[in-house]
């Protein structure tokens, strides 16, 4: 994972509102810190993760998991592994492990390189996973936007059921405020 990939995709990205605007310069400043290991989950500060806000074709929707972890409706994402290049590519590999979906990134302009979507800061309690005892600690999640190219859906066991849901309503805010954000910004192009 090149450090130099991520300042410039979080430089480059311009936020929301003044919360995602916290939660860049929370992530800025967690990657300039943490060089070599950002994404690793070895920092008992937490880590860099990758998620997609994955839209059907018309926009007009977007896939929600039931997260079997955390019992709440997210979008598909997650950990970043070694072997990933970027985040995006991560976005991408866990959207596809999660849905079966092979979603694509979204461009502003045809040609042009995917952006950064959104950026996120959200805690995770403390919890036995496989086995092995977690300590709380904290999502610095770089989110993508993925068009999926099909409304057929395969999740896996990370997940208990997805759904489709209206952006409007996501926008409504009976959600995560991350992502009605995302839907917000979906509504608002």
């Amino acid at each position: 994972m090149h450090t130099l990939i991520v300042l410039a995709q979080l430089d480059a990205h311009t936020p929301f509102d003044r919360i995602e605007a916290h939660h860049l310069a929370l992530t800025r400043d967690f990657v300039a810190s943490h060089t070599d290991n950002f994404w690793r989950r070895n920092s008992a500060d937490g880590h860099i993760t990758a998620s997609a806000f994955v839209v059907n074709l018309a926009h007009s929707h977007a896939l929600m998991l039931h997260h079997a972890a955390l019992d709440r409706w997210l979008q598909p994402g997650g950990h970043i592994d070694d072997t990933d290049q970027e985040p995006l590519s991560a976005a991408v590999r866990e959207t596809l492990e999660e849905t079966k979906v092979a979603a694509t990134p979204a461009t502003v302009n045809a040609g042009a390189r995917p952006l950064l979507f959104d950026v996120d800061v959200h805690p995770i309690p403390a919890r036995v996973k496989q086995g092995t005892a977690e300590a709380a600690h904290l999502h610095y999640d770089l989110r993508y936007l993925l068009v999926a190219p099909t409304d057929t859906v395969v999740v896996s066991d990370e997940s208990f059921a997805f759904r489709w849901v209206d952006i409007a309503s996501l926008a409504a805010g009976a959600v995560d405020s991350g992502i009605a954000r995302m839907a917000r910004k979906i509504l608002e192009k």
